[in-house]
């Protein structure tokens, strides 16, 4: 998914690319000097939109890492019930079952 949304944005901006240098080819009082600063403006949009996005990034992980997650508490739980469970089948009369339980318990 992320290969076709990449391969949409690259191809997208190369058409933009060509219609630009065509319609710089065809203004008749554009000058070759412009080109500098042109390149200029691009940079200077590039920088400010990259800092965007590294600071809404920077503020996304924050955020995750700041929550509790839900599911890590659940998988406590889990763990907690199995963990009593196979406790409890230790002193079972089914020698096999004992055996197996004291097998998990002790990984």
């Amino acid at each position: 998914m992320q290969a076709k949304i990449e391969g949409v944005i690259n191809e997208f901006g190369r058409f933009l690319a060509g219609l630009f240098i065509f319609l710089f080819a065809l203004i008749p009082v554009f000058n070759i000097v412009w080109i500098p600063a042109i390149i200029v403006l691009l940079v200077v949009a590039y920088v400010l939109i990259i800092n965007n996005l590294y600071k809404g990034y920077k503020n996304k992980i924050r955020e995750k890492l700041e929550t509790r997650d839900t599911s890590q508490e659940r998988l406590e739980v889990g763990y907690t019930q199995v963990t009593h469970h196979l406790e409890d089948l230790l002193v079972s009369q089914n020698s096999s079952r004992a055996v197996f339980s004291f097998k998990l318990l002790e990984k």
